[in-house]
C-alpha cells in the first residue's frame, strides 16, 4: 500500500483506504409515503425523482417508518441525470425515508477532515466528511431473512436487483370476445425488523378483459431480487 491507511472495525475485520478503495457516499435524501391501497390491490405506490450532476447511477435504499412494512421497487426509467423509481409498499399508506447514495465525486468534499486523492488521476476516493454507503447485509431471493450482527442499529433497504415476475392465463375460453385473462404480479419487497432483513412477494391479482388473444400469455416475466441493509445510523 503506497498511501492511505488501515481501519480495525468493531468486529476485527480490516478496512484498507487507499487509491483502489471504492465505495458510495450519501448524495442527498427525504421522506415520503405511498398512497393508500386502493380496494382489491392492497398495496400503496409512490413516483421518486432523483437529479444527479452527471449520468452516473445512485443507489437507492428506503426505510419504513414502521418496520414491520415491506417495500420494494416496480421499476427505473432514466433521463439525463434524471431518475425516476417507481416505488410499491404492502398496504398503504405507508411512510418511508429515501437515501440516494451515489461516486464522491458527485459530491462537494467536505471543508475538513481526512481526504485521499487515486494519484492516477486525482479523483477523491475518501473523504472523512462524507456519510458512506455502510453494507451491513445481503440477502438473495423472495421469502427469505438472514439476521444482522446489531439489531440496535437503524437500516435501510438497497436494491441491488428489484425483481418482477408476472404470469397470465385465461379464465375462459380465447374464442370467447372480450376473452377473460387473469394477471398476477409478484414485486418482491424486503424491511429490516428486529435486526432481521427478509423479503416477501407482494402479490397482486387483477382480473381484465382482452379484445382478443394476448401474446403473452403465460410466464411472460422474471428476475432474481437481491437486497442489501445499509446502516444509517446517523444519517
Amino acid at each position: 500500500m503506497a498511501d492511505g491507511f488501515k481501519v480495525w472495525t468493531n468486529d476485527g475485520s480490516i478496512l484498507t483506504i487507499d487509491e483502489n478503495y471504492e465505495n458510495l457516499s450519501l448524495y442527498t435524501y427525504g421522506t415520503a409515503q405511498t398512497s393508500a391501497a386502493t380496494a382489491g390491490s392492497a398495496y400503496g405506490l409512490y413516483t421518486l425523482t432523483v437529479s444527479l450532476p452527471s449520468a452516473d447511477m445512485p443507489q437507492l435504499a428506503l426505510r419504513t417508518h414502521d418496520p414491520s412494512q415491506y417495500i420494494g421497487i416496480v421499476g427505473t426509467s432514466k433521463g439525463g441525470g434524471t431518475y425516476t423509481f417507481l416505488i410499491r409498499s404492502q398496504g398503504g399508506p405507508v411512510a418511508f425515508d429515501w437515501y440516494a447514495f451515489t461516486i464522491p465525486t458527485d459530491i462537494v468534499p467536505s471543508t475538513y477532515g481526512l481526504k485521499i486523492w487515486r494519484p492516477s488521476d486525482r479523483r477523491l476516493v475518501f473523504d472523512t466528511g462524507m456519510k458512506w454507503m455502510r453494507v451491513a447485509g445481503q440477502l438473495l431471493g423472495a421469502d427469505v431473512s438472514v439476521a444482522l450482527a446489531d439489531s440496535s442499529r437503524t437500516y435501510a433497504i438497497a436494491f441491488a436487483a428489484a425483481a418482477m415476475n408476472q404470469t397470465r392465463q385465461w379464465q375462459n375460453w380465447p374464442d370467447t370476445n372480450p376473452a377473460v385473462v387473469d394477471q398476477q404480479t409478484n414485486i418482491i419487497g424486503a424491511r429490516v425488523l428486529g435486526g432481521v432483513l427478509s423479503s416477501l412477494s407482494m402479490r397482486v391479482d387483477v382480473t381484465q378483459s382482452s379484445p382478443g388473444a394476448p401474446s403473452d400469455i403465460g410466464y411472460i416475466s422474471n428476475g432474481v431480487a437481491a437486497f442489501l441493509a445499509l446502516d444509517v445510523t446517523g444519517y
